[in-house]
């Protein structure tokens, strides 16, 4: 592993594999105390032998996709504990998405939760794209905002030789209702007054219609944002025990009944909520 490595930061690629490449080895003893530690002036080292031809193959381990991503950023004093845990799409793993607030402090994401080098800024994004990329900037390395407010950023990652490369989108954020309490009560995505208002500040609640039916059926209370190319359901959402719990990468989430004239509240910075009673 660690030749390949060597090989790898001097630009080979896993195709150029196998190798055939020269080593060079030189021993070193010293003699020993009773207690195993080394006696001082006592090295020696043997001449240098060489092996002309030496057969490497691939041994890394592949690069994958990240399994979690998580934000950071001044809305909540850039604390790793309290960041934002990003949502993957249902059946694409490497598609994440959460509402998040950035102003001109901006925000930065992990795979880890730790400054350790893996966090990425705007200058580590492959592209930006999205309704709203127009109002991102570069915030001194951070990924920020000429208009401060909240953002549906959704997160493709992929694999290039052996890293893993961000292209991001920033979308209007947006959230939906759905199912038998909408005026439709049909299914259908994206429908006329059935969107929540989206609060103006980072600690505000975004708030739906009122529900125009009793819900019949199969559970006629959801949420869902839109991201683009993918089904409703594989971005949606529910309040449970006054939390936001998301459907994400898991099977169908447990139904939940509602009466006319009720709202839901959905605080995306604390992922809390309830539904009016």
């Amino acid at each position: 592993g660690r030749l390949t490595d060597m090989a790898v930061t001097a630009g080979k690629k896993e195709s150029d594999f196998p190798l055939d490449i020269p080593l060079y080895f030189q021993a070193r003893a010293n003699a020993m105390q009773y207690a195993g530690n080394a006696i001082e002036g006592t090295t020696v080292t043997s001449n240098i032998v060489s092996l002309d031809h030496v057969r490497l193959v691939f041994s890394l381990p592949p690069v994958t996709t990240p399994d979690n991503l998580y934000i950071t950023g001044n809305f909540n004093g850039w604390d790793w504990n309290t960041s934002l845990s990003m949502v993957q799409c249902y059946d694409s793993l490497n598609v994440f998405w959460h509402m998040v607030w950035i102003d001109d402090s901006g925000i930065k994401f992990n795979a880890a939760k730790a400054w350790d080098g893996g966090e990425v800024g705007y200058n580590q994004l492959k592209s930006i794209s999205g309704d709203l990329a127009g109002e991102i900037v570069d915030a001194g390395g951070n990924i920020g905002s000429s208009k401060p407010g909240w953002y549906l950023m959704i997160i493709t990652a992929s694999v290039s030789g052996r890293d893993i490369v961000y292209d991001a989108q920033f979308n209007e954020p947006n959230v939906w209702l759905m199912g038998t309490i909408t005026a439709n009560a049909d299914w259908s995505e994206l429908e006329d007054g059935m969107k929540f208002e989206v609060p103006t500040t980072s600690d505000g609640e975004f708030v739906s219609p009122a529900f125009v039916n009793n819900s019949s059926g199969d559970g006629g209370v959801r949420c869902y944002v839109k991201v683009p190319g993918f089904d409703w359901w594989k971005s949606e959402f529910m309040v449970f025990d006054k939390k936001i719990i998301y459907r994400g990468p898991a099977g169908d989430q447990d139904r939940v009944e509602g009466y006319a004239g009720q709202k839901i509240h959905l605080n995306f910075g604390n992922e809390t909520g309830y539904i009016e009673r």
